[in-house]
């Protein structure tokens, strides 16, 4: 042990490590600060069930913060996860602040297909802005198709 963890890191085991390890420092870098985490990898001891959900679920309370990785930012494994969806389900209980963290080149793919699929239109400008009052409709209206292509897509 480090010292006291600030952010409960909930991920996939089946992703990379390096990806793992770079979301954590994106993460850190977003937040622009050094962040101690409880990450299973170190935390647990792997294929022994010496670990109990309730002690997981107060852990995660105990720390307050949880941030999960979402990779691939289209369908995150992490929500296909038992496990991950108690350290969700776990999070919210204890009413945790949440966030989400992707790779580099998941955040880049994901800024990438807003850019082109919902801020900007062949008809518009390429100065199209959500903080300007009078792209809100457009911007409300943009959204709502969104949504309703990925339910439709599914």
């Amino acid at each position: 042990s480090v010292g006291r963890a600030d952010w409960f890191f909930s991920h996939a085991q089946s992703e990379a490590i390096t990806d793992t390890v770079e979301a954590m420092r994106r993460f850190a870098a977003l937040l622009g600060q050094i962040i101690f985490y409880f990450l299973d990898y170190a935390s647990l001891r792997q294929l022994i069930k010496d670990f109990s959900l309730p002690e997981v679920q107060t852990a995660i309370a105990t720390i307050g913060h949880t941030v999960m990785m979402a990779q691939p930012s289209t369908h995150p494994v992490t929500l296909t996860r038992t496990f991950c969806a108690y350290e969700l389900y776990a999070s919210c209980d204890a009413q945790c602040e949440f966030r989400i963290v992707t790779s580099d080149k998941d955040a880049k793919k994901l800024d990438e297909a807003f850019s082109v699929n919902f801020l900007t239109n062949p008809e518009d400008s390429e100065d199209f802005s959500f903080i300007n009052p009078e792209n809100l409709e457009v911007a409300k209206e943009r959204a709502l198709k969104l949504v309703v292509d990925v339910e439709n897509a599914d």
